[in-house]
């Protein structure tokens, strides 16, 4: 059994995509200091379809966000160049919003036509083309190609450590993708040491995010029979969940499951079963 389920390591992904990517505010702003050279109407025309596709994503309408991001691009494609990072931009919309809708492929084929623009754009926000790498390496690890996703995280990380701090909570959270693609290849004393490394980064951060960490560390020293060090951490992490999210919290399930699976090999067969009644 896997600690972090495939519709888990789903949500978790789109968690961070729709916080970067589905801000209503600011994130492409022109610096102040500029004068936008875009003429007023059509800049008008593109914020206005920029906001509403945002605020219909946010509302689960994902068919009326994508159409609006679509006409978002073309107001863009009359605005600017064709390799404008501004018309990336939507591109990534574009593929978060098909990405939330299951498809995945089409989601694949927006990140990599905005990916292209970035890569002719090197003075380009870092924050930005680094995470639009981690959509793209989302995707590849879940169609198992962990090799293709491996890479384009790696290029992320690069890209995180160059820009401001406000990019070491995207950090943290490569690094925990990156500790799950270990786990899904075995790899698990990898797997362990980018968990810790995403802790470390995550502990200011989301605590929700922090705390499926802390139980995806405590899963893999379980799967290393490091049971001592597995215990320690599935308790810890039960614990400050339950001073978090509650008693009754859906982000208890997992490290219930998993704890009794623990109890189970460590022949502690009515504590397992305590456990796995809590998990239900």
């Amino acid at each position: 059994m896997y600690y972090l389920g495939k519709m888990a390591f789903y949500r978790l992904f789109i968690t961070l995509i729709t916080g970067i990517f589905l801000l209503p505010q600011g994130l492409y702003a022109n610096p102040p200091a500029k004068q936008n050279p875009v003429p007023g109407d059509l800049r008008d025309s593109i914020q206005w379809y920029k906001n509403e596709g945002i605020r219909h994503a946010k509302g689960g309408k994902l068919e009326n966000a994508k159409n609006l991001f679509l006409k978002e691009l073309t107001y863009k494609q009359k605005a600017y160049p064709d390799k404008h990072p501004k018309i990336a931009n939507t591109l990534v919309n574009l593929g978060v919003v098909n990405k939330m809708q299951g498809k995945f492929e089409k989601a694949l084929q927006y990140y990599q036509k905005a990916d292209k623009i970035y890569s002719e754009n090197p003075d380009f926000n870092p924050g930005k083309v680094g995470t639009n790498l981690q959509n793209m390496a989302n995707i590849y690890a879940l169609y198992r190609d962990y090799e293709k996703a491996e890479s384009y995280y790696i290029r992320a990380i690069k890209l995180f450590k160059k820009g401001p701090a406000s990019n070491l909570e995207r950090l943290g959270m490569v690094y925990n993708n990156l500790g799950i693609l270990y786990k899904e290849k075995d790899d698990h004393h990898k797997a362990i040491n980018f968990y810790k490394k995403s802790i470390q980064l995550k502990k200011r951060g989301d605590p929700e995010t922090l705390y499926v960490t802390q139980g995806n560390l405590a899963n893999s020293y379980r799967l290393i029979k490091n049971y001592k060090k597995a215990e320690e951490h599935f308790s810890r992490t039960i614990n400050q969940g339950i001073q978090q999210f509650g008693k009754s919290s859906y982000l208890l399930n997992h490290h219930y499951l998993n704890y009794s699976i623990l109890k189970l090999a460590q022949k502690e067969y009515e504590e397992a079963k305590k456990l796995l009644h809590k998990s239900l």
